[in-house]
């Protein structure tokens, strides 16, 4: 424990990338989840690609999502600035207390009319807290979840929520 934590002090934080390819991908529980899934499905992020692509945790979420749309015929990813297109989003809030900047992210199913608004951190700078777990302790990310956090969103879109992805540690 002393040595990983001196080693994560030093280096800003350890990222273990345990996916087969060393890249997120998309695992066997999800893809049979979805396989059933055929309503469309859009995931948007609230930023230009470039901004995305220049963080290094949303690169690892378009990474993902891209995963997703390279499976599933169904799914697409697109690039939205909000600032520049505030109409567009406002109709993706269900609440007075939705809110949609240039740090969220939305998945969308245009058959339901349903939607669920992912939220970035920024501090630090365009963190995705939405996809990641947090050490209590350190205040930092510590696991990336986003293939749960985005299969439970697919579903629940898409109005196929009998099922929730769940995981435990013991």
């Amino acid at each position: 424990n002393v040595v990983i934590s001196v080693i994560d002090d030093k280096t800003g934080g350890l990222y273990i990338d345990m996916t087969n390819k060393q890249i997120y991908t998309v695992g066997e529980q999800s893809l049979s989840m979805l396989e059933n899934v055929t309503q469309p499905i859009e995931i948007i992020f609230a930023s230009p690609k470039d901004i995305v692509e220049g963080a290094d945790t949303l690169n690892s979420v378009k990474m993902l999502c891209e995963n997703y749309a390279s499976i599933f015929e169904n799914i697409t990813v697109s690039y939205r600035d909000v600032l520049s297109d505030v109409a567009y989003f406002n109709k993706f809030k269900t609440t007075s207390a939705d809110e949609i900047t240039s740090a969220s992210l939305v998945v969308y199913c245009p058959s339901t009319g349903l939607s669920k608004i992912f939220s970035l951190s920024d501090n630090p700078p365009y963190v995705m807290s939405d996809m990641y777990k947090y050490s209590s302790e350190t205040g930092r990310h510590f696991a990336f979840d986003g293939e749960n956090k985005l299969t439970n969103a697919f579903l629940t879109v898409t109005g196929n929520n009998g099922r929730t992805l769940k995981a435990g540690f013991i």
